[in-house]
Protein backbone atom coordinates (compact mmCIF):
# COMPACT_ATOMS: atom_id res chain seq x y z
CA UNK A 1 0.00 0.00 0.00
CA UNK A 2 1.24 3.46 -0.90
CA UNK A 3 0.38 6.58 1.06
CA UNK A 4 0.02 9.80 -0.91
CA UNK A 5 -0.05 13.23 0.68
CA UNK A 6 -1.95 16.12 -0.85
CA UNK A 7 -4.00 19.20 -0.19
CA UNK A 8 -7.44 20.56 -1.07
CA UNK A 9 -7.66 24.30 -1.65
CA UNK A 10 -9.95 26.76 -3.36
CA UNK A 11 -9.48 30.51 -3.08
CA UNK A 12 -6.28 32.52 -3.34
CA UNK A 13 -3.64 32.66 -2.25
CA UNK A 14 -2.84 29.21 -3.60
CA UNK A 15 0.31 27.42 -2.53
CA UNK A 16 2.89 27.44 -5.30
CA UNK A 17 3.53 24.16 -7.13
CA UNK A 18 7.22 24.41 -6.12
CA UNK A 19 6.24 24.70 -2.44
CA UNK A 20 3.87 21.74 -2.71
CA UNK A 21 6.59 19.67 -4.36
CA UNK A 22 9.16 20.68 -1.71
CA UNK A 23 6.73 19.67 1.06
CA UNK A 24 6.28 16.22 -0.46
CA UNK A 25 2.72 16.75 -1.66
CA UNK A 26 1.95 14.50 -4.61
CA UNK A 27 -1.57 15.70 -5.42
CA UNK A 28 -4.03 18.54 -5.00
CA UNK A 29 -7.82 18.61 -5.09
CA UNK A 30 -9.10 21.54 -7.16
CA UNK A 31 -12.47 22.71 -8.40
CA UNK A 32 -14.03 22.71 -11.85
CA UNK A 33 -17.65 23.22 -12.76
CA UNK A 34 -20.26 25.78 -13.55
CA UNK A 35 -21.95 28.71 -11.87
CA UNK A 36 -19.36 28.94 -9.12
CA UNK A 37 -16.94 31.67 -8.14
CA UNK A 38 -14.34 31.85 -10.93
CA UNK A 39 -11.58 32.56 -8.40
CA UNK A 40 -12.18 29.07 -7.01
CA UNK A 41 -11.76 27.28 -10.36
CA UNK A 42 -8.69 25.44 -11.62
CA UNK A 43 -7.16 27.24 -14.59
CA UNK A 44 -5.26 25.73 -17.51
CA UNK A 45 -2.12 27.59 -16.44
CA UNK A 46 -2.34 26.31 -12.89
CA UNK A 47 -2.89 22.76 -14.14
CA UNK A 48 0.16 22.98 -16.41
CA UNK A 49 2.34 24.33 -13.60
CA UNK A 50 1.20 21.65 -11.14
CA UNK A 51 1.87 18.90 -13.66
CA UNK A 52 5.30 20.36 -14.50
CA UNK A 53 6.18 20.05 -10.81
CA UNK A 54 5.01 16.45 -10.62
CA UNK A 55 1.84 17.25 -8.68
CA UNK A 56 -1.24 15.29 -9.75
CA UNK A 57 -4.70 16.89 -9.77
CA UNK A 58 -8.02 15.53 -8.52
CA UNK A 59 -10.86 17.54 -10.06
CA UNK A 60 -13.87 18.19 -7.82
CA UNK A 61 -16.93 19.09 -9.88
CA UNK A 62 -19.07 21.75 -8.26
CA UNK A 63 -21.90 23.87 -9.55
CA UNK A 64 -25.57 24.24 -10.12
CA UNK A 65 -27.87 22.86 -12.82
CA UNK A 66 -27.31 24.38 -16.23
CA UNK A 67 -24.32 22.67 -17.76
CA UNK A 68 -20.60 23.15 -17.75
CA UNK A 69 -18.44 25.92 -19.11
Amino acid sequence: MVTAYGVDYAWSPHPSPATLQAQGKTFVCRYIGTNIDDSKMLTAGELASLRAHGVDVVANVEGTPGGFR
